[in-house]
């Protein structure tokens, strides 16, 4: 939580110093650019992280470890290639600029070195080491932020700009194999076809989940840019990368616990209700006061973020912001679906959304612009909660989330009348009485049971006894 707080930070900083930097045109095709190699790049990954993930979580065997770890090498590599050309082609075949198709391959090579980064961050992950992976998302975040201050600094433009991400994934996957090669194990020499086809079979499904799921992310941009002003684009990719932003937490906070999810699915579908059930509420107790800042405050954090260039995006965030709120449970549902071997549900689930989001996004694109692109990934994010919900209580757990839902929507109901009724005196204040009144019913109606307050009040000491052990250290050193 640590390293990706961080992250959130410091990729805020750097979307606000982009988008003040860059004229409207030209920030629309840096969100251009960046949709089309998210979205194409993720063929270089095709899932082979999350089933690596996985199976060394359950693995026991060094030997079998290494063998797994070398056969992901492979088949990244050779579908980093093929990913690498696919984005190439469709830039230079929409935009026919020689200064767009600079720009993308710097940002596709970018984005590919990123994706092979992933592979020493998986090994970390399915070991739950999770330090390391906090210290890649601190060392990269900051080389980025570095970078950037450097392309303003010397007005190097777009260029610049996909040059600092180029360099700043190049440090992470160097760090990454550093680390691993320290503490753990790098792949051999030798391969194993048996094993690369097996570990494609049980990608494959996971691998379109994922890009199914980067396309819905990106798909509104790509059309706004097919059918509306570069300006119109870079409105809605100023506000829509906030989200995408903030979307990390859930997506990473999943992550530490998709080993955990794994174990569980293998050994004990008691065991998997009850994990989910507490990742579902304590990811609900985090989003909505989530929700009702970035409601609340839409116009003061747009003009914060972006500058007065977006001054009129303010209706759209607060559009937008409820798909934030529908993304932490999709994420949490997905991740469940993968760990229990349900990837092609999850597949199913990421294709029907994005179907829709398609279909709605050339209708309400024409004819409302970004607005319309905004309503139109708000209803396929909501289908695709309620499928994924659906696929979880019928063929990994049953659950029952109404004793666990039903607290908390009334306290930040509750929250909410308090800020819009103080929001006309101080819209700072409106916010910080409602917050204390949200934290401070959720001990006083007792959303947490014994069980959980004991397990927060050991990490809170096992923090401050890790605090203090530096301290000592340092002073001693």
């Amino acid at each position: 939580m640590g390293g990706q707080i961080y992250g959130v930070v410091i990729n805020l900083l750097a979307i606000s110093i982009i988008a003040r930097y860059l004229s409207l045109k030209i920030f629309g095709e840096y969100g251009f650019i960046l949709a089309v190699c998210v979205t194409l790049g993720m063929f270089a990954d095709m899932g082979i992280n999350r089933v690596a993930i996985r199976e060394i979580a359950r693995e026991d065997n060094r030997d079998k470890e290494i063998r797994i770890l070398t056969a992901v090498v492979i088949s990244k590599a050779f579908l980093s290639l093929i990913s690498l050309a696919a984005i190439v082609f469709v830039v230079w075949v929409v935009s026919g600029s020689s200064r767009m198709l600079l720009a993308t391959i710097l940002c596709a090579l970018a984005t590919i070195i990123k994706i092979l980064g992933d592979i020493p961050e998986a090994i970390f992950k399915a070991y739950e080491r999770m330090r390391n992976n906090a210290l890649l998302k601190i060392v990269e975040d900051t080389s980025y932020i570095l970078g950037i201050l450097v392309v303003v600094t010397f007005d190097l433009g777009l260029i610049g700009i996909f040059t600092a991400l180029l360099i700043s994934a190049v440090i992470r996957v160097l760090l990454g194999i550093g680390i691993l090669s320290r503490g753990y194990f790098l792949p051999g020499f030798g391969w194993d076809p048996n094993l690369m086809k097996w570990i494609f079979r049980e990608a494959l499904p996971i691998g379109f989940n994922r890009v199914f799921r980067k396309a819905a992310l990106r798909i509104d941009t790509i059309i706004l840019n097919l059918l509306r002003t570069p300006q119109e684009v870079g409105i809605f990719h100023g506000v829509y990368r906030i989200i995408l932003i903030a979307s990390i937490l859930p997506f990473n906070i999943t992550e530490a616990l998709f080993p955990v999810y794994s174990r569980y699915a293998r050994d004990s579908q008691e065991a998997l209700r009850v994990v989910f059930e507490k990742s579902f509420k304590f990811l609900l107790i985090l989003v909505l006061p989530l929700v009702l800042i970035l409601f609340v405050l839409a116009q003061p954090l747009v003009h914060l973020f972006l500058g007065d260039k977006f001054l009129t995006a303010a209706p759209l965030m607060q559009i937008l912001v409820f798909l934030l709120g529908f993304r932490f449970f999709t994420i949490l549902c997905t991740k469940v679906l993968n760990a229990s071997n349900q990837q092609k549900r999850a597949a199913r689930a990421s294709g029907l959304a994005l179907g829709i989001n398609i279909i709605l996004d050339f209708l309400l694109i024409w004819l409302y612009g970004y607005m319309g692109a905004a309503v139109a990934t708000l209803i396929s994010d909501m289908v695709l909660f309620a499928v994924s919900m659906v696929y979880v209580r019928r063929h990994v757990c049953p659950f029952d989330l109404g004793p666990i839902v039903i607290k908390p929507l009334g306290l930040i109901i509750l929250a909410g009348g308090a800020a819009f009724c103080l929001k006309p005196v101080n819209g700072f204040l409106a916010l910080g009485v409602p917050l204390a009144l949200y934290v401070f019913f959720l001990f006083a109606f007792k959303v947490f049971d014994d069980d959980e307050l004991d397990v927060m009040w050991r990490g809170v000491r096992r923090f401050q006894f890790r605090l203090q052990k530096a301290d000592f250290s340092d002073a001693d050193g």
